[in-house]
């Protein structure tokens, strides 16, 4: 779920209640004006459940992890500039 605060500039998202995933990710990201241009700077926190690794394989967790964040992040990043550019157009 979205929400959009114009006067802050400021949008951010949460995973709903019927959120089947396991991946959850929320955060927000807020807009400032840099010339020409938009800066936006990006928060975003997640939990990510990854299934079928067992316990004693922990120490590779890591770089699944962080490749998973990775993977949702970009996935947010092109649904906001898609939204962002639709309400723009």
């Amino acid at each position: 779920r979205f929400h959009v605060d114009e006067a802050a500039r400021r949008i951010w998202w949460e995973p709903t209640e019927d959120t089947v995933a396991d991946d959850r990710i929320h955060g927000e990201v807020t807009l400032q004006e840099d010339g020409s241009n938009t800066l936006a700077r990006l928060s975003a926190q997640a939990e990510i459940v990854l299934d079928g690794i067992p316990f004693f394989a922990k120490k590779l967790a890591p770089p699944i992890v962080r490749a998973e964040f990775e993977r949702l992040t970009d996935k947010f990043v092109q649904n906001i500039k898609r939204s962002l550019e639709h309400e723009l157009a």
